[in-house]
């Protein structure tokens, strides 16, 4: 990772794929006034540490993204990276808001394959009850997702999240 007085690290969220340490990440640029979500890999253990891709950025109006939960999805195999996103929700028309975001891609872990051209994340899609609609009487503030299966259901996926009361002050 790069040093630098303007880049703040925080939210790490580790999971263990296949033989291979994946390390997702929030990063706060302050002299650019951005976000970003970083993924690195490490194929020995933790030792050293790679770049492995970008899943969100938001470069535009300073709007938050991070936050980030990987999650292997028992129904595909895809490797998910669920995250709070107040871009998501400016673009859905609900400046001021936050939702959670998800992004996937194939080939979650393997420290065998060739590593040079990681998949592509897919477009984000919102995870959020489509019933759901953003006013200005109820901030909309979902974050912090937690994912898992359950013993019942094992290729149905559980969202754990926080949000905001509908109420001032919220």
């Amino acid at each position: 990772m790069a040093s630098s007085e303007t880049l703040i690290y925080g939210d790490a969220h580790v999971k263990l794929s296949g033989d291979v340490l994946l390390c997702a990440f929030r990063e706060r640029d302050e002299a650019a006034k951005s976000w970003r979500v970083t993924l690195c890999r490490s194929v020995d253990l933790g030792r050293n540490w790679q770049f492995d891709s970008v899943i969100e950025e938001s470069l535009e109006d300073d709007r938050f993204v991070g936050a980030p939960f990987l999650f292997v999805s028992p129904a595909s195999g895809n490797l998910q990276c669920y995250f709070d996103s107040e871009k998501q929700a400016a673009l859905r028309g609900c400046p001021g808001h936050q939702l959670i975001g998800m992004k996937e891609r194939s080939g979650q872990g393997d420290s065998k394959r060739d590593w040079s051209s990681a998949p592509s994340w897919s477009k984000a899609v919102d995870v959020l009850d489509p019933s759901v609609q953003c006013n200005s009487s109820y901030l909309l503030r979902d974050g912090m997702a937690t994912v898992a299966t359950t013993a019942a259901y094992p290729t149905a996926i559980v969202v754990v999240r926080e949000g905001g009361h509908p109420a001032s002050p919220h």
